[in-house]
């Protein structure tokens, strides 16, 4: 699904590694030169992301399911919407990026005047991992996609709000370079650290 990384740049004269910069600096510099797809895979994320009919400005959330109340309790819908309200002055189209197609009618209900789009599929009820490895391979690679494709949607969004539990969310704040990111399970509501 990835292309070969580029090849990382020598580090300065005398230095070893990257001892120059701070840990957060270096992965912000490296993702990009990581995250990159091959061409069938950049072909399938452009026409989901062209079908989910994005504007040029809008507001992503990441909101997760499925299995992974077992490792944390889920962050409730009002707590993402109390941030974009107070932060958000004026509705627009909100990206909901989500395992759990049930969550859009919350959050249609809670964000009213909202336009809301997603990618998650009716059938979609939360990511369970054991369940995923057994799909064929065919369907895990066409479920890989589509969230390739919502991580592409989400860090090309004006503003980011999303859970310091999940991956997802760490990947795209990366993927933003920490900017325009909110945490809604952090009273701060403060972007990347």
């Amino acid at each position: 699904m990835f292309d070969d990384p580029v090849r990382l740049p020598a580090p300065p004269s005398g230095e070893t590694e990257f001892a120059h910069r701070d840990f957060w600096q270096l992965r912000q510099e490296i993702a990009p030169l990581i995250w990159v797809f091959n061409a069938q895979t950049r072909q399938e994320v452009a026409a989901v992301h062209k079908g989910l009919g994005l504007p040029r400005d809008y507001v992503a959330l990441h909101i997760r399911r499925g299995d992974k109340n077992t490792e944390f309790p889920y962050v409730k819908v009002e707590r993402y919407a109390q941030y974009v309200r107070e932060r958000i002055a004026v509705p627009g189209t909100l990206l909901v990026a989500t395992d759990d197609f049930r969550i859009l009618r919350e959050v249609e209900a809670r964000l009213a005047g909202w336009t809301v789009r997603s990618a998650a599929e009716p059938e979609s009820a939360g990511y369970r991992h054991g369940d995923f490895v057994r799909l064929p391979a065919a369907e895990k690679r066409r479920r890989n996609v589509l969230l390739l494709a919502e991580v592409e949607a989400m860090r090309g969004a004006s503003h980011f709000f999303g859970s310091r539990t999940t991956n997802v969310a760490w990947l795209v704040n990366l993927l933003r370079k920490g900017e325009g990111v909110t945490w809604v399970d952090d009273e701060r509501g403060a972007g990347a650290a």
